[in-house]
């Protein structure tokens, strides 16, 4: 049998949601091979490369960066391996791009996968604009439409009809842990503190900024409580100027990426994710799977919400974000509803290794 081979945009070494859901359903395919066109070498996935997948990975310039460069490596990678590929694996969170789409047409790539991780466009001008002007060609190059959630799919698809492909979760990597509890809090100083996490790009759609205006009133009601602050992103260095604006710098740790994410989610007693919107967010997810107590702002879809610890409350509400996460405390026990078996890493294995295989089917 003849290997199947599919190029991939959208991975690139950050071990983020998309991410994490990239490499997992890559993982899962049998009889596919996958080539991955990044803008950085996909370090932090050495294991999808390994002998004997067949998988391979290649950069070219950054768009926004270098746009000449990058206009003549993506031309002349598609002028050499374009016709090798059997399909294309376009993971994206806007269409403010859509470059690989236009060429996988061009070189005669049968099946273009559109696969959505948002559900509403970043508050960012360009991207904005550029999104609306793409949006119409976005549509006619799209051969397979899928999206993370249903909210995802409503918004980038209307009524054409997508097919949704769940993010996953590892349940047992991401359990709670108290060795791993420990280890994290010695790192990053958190030994006797109560410890209010968050997990994600540091991005204005993310919204870290909610967070670190709560903390004078958090810090009043108690004075061990930190903030602790998972992944990088361009919004670092406003964050933290925004610390030192309100006297709480020495109450915010900034963690950086990191490869120990259960780790720090043991070492948290309560989860806060207060995004502006979101399609299906797998630190969300992961942060319910760890037992963790979650207040959510309104741009989480429900689907993203599976443990009964969860509370949503509007960003609006500054004293009832306050009020949520002082009283948020972890339980004995884990409290997912039955639909958190939907994000199950072994069954979407199954589901991925079914997918792939009966989308490039001969015949």
């Amino acid at each position: 049998m003849t290997t199947k081979r599919v190029l991939v945009w959208g991975l690139s070494s950050r071990r983020a949601g998309t991410e994490m859901v990239i490499s997992n359903y890559a993982r899962a395919a049998e009889g596919v091979a996958f080539d991955f066109l990044c803008y950085e070498e996909p370090t932090s996935f050495a294991d999808l490369f390994a002998e004997g997948t067949g998988n391979r990975a290649f950069t070219i310039p950054v768009k926004i960066r270098q746009p000449v460069a990058y206009a003549r490596a993506l031309r002349r990678f598609m002028a050499e391996h374009g016709s090798g590929y059997d399909a294309l694996w376009f993971n994206a969170g806007d269409v403010s791009n859509i470059d690989p789409l236009v060429w996988a047409e061009r070189c005669g790539i049968p099946c273009r996968i559109a696969h959505m991780h948002s559900a509403s466009m970043p508050p960012v001008a360009v991207t904005q604009v550029f999104s609306r002007l793409n949006w119409g060609r976005f549509q006619r190059l799209v051969t397979e439409r899928w999206a993370c959630s249903e909210a995802a799919g409503r918004f980038f698809y209307g009524d054409a009809p997508f097919q949704v492909i769940p993010n996953a979760v590892d349940a047992a990597a991401v359990a709670f842990s108290e060795e791993g509890r420990q280890r994290a809090r010695e790192r990053h100083g958190l030994a006797n503190a109560r410890v209010i996490g968050h997990v994600g790009r540091l991005s204005p759609e993310k919204n870290q900024a909610h967070l670190v205006a709560l903390l004078p009133e958090l810090l009043q009601a108690r004075p061990e409580t930190r903030l602790l602050l998972v992944g990088e992103g361009p919004l670092a260095g406003e964050l933290a100027e925004q610390a030192r604006a309100l006297g709480v710098e020495e109450a915010v740790v900034f963690a950086g990426s990191q490869d120990d994410v259960a780790g720090c989610l043991s070492a948290m007693d309560a989860f806060a994710f207060p995004s502006r919107f979101e399609g299906l967010s797998l630190a969300l997810l992961e942060a319910q799977f760890n037992g963790l107590p979650c207040v959510v702002s309104e741009g989480v879809g429900a689907e993203s919400l599976v443990a009964s610890s969860c509370s949503q409350v509007p960003l609006a509400d500054q004293r009832g974000w306050a009020r949520a996460l002082g009283a948020a405390e972890r339980g004995p026990r884990l409290d997912l509803r039955p639909e958190a078996a939907r994000y199950d890493l072994g069954r979407v294995r199954a589901q991925a290794a079914r997918l792939f295989a009966d989308l490039l089917a001969e015949g």
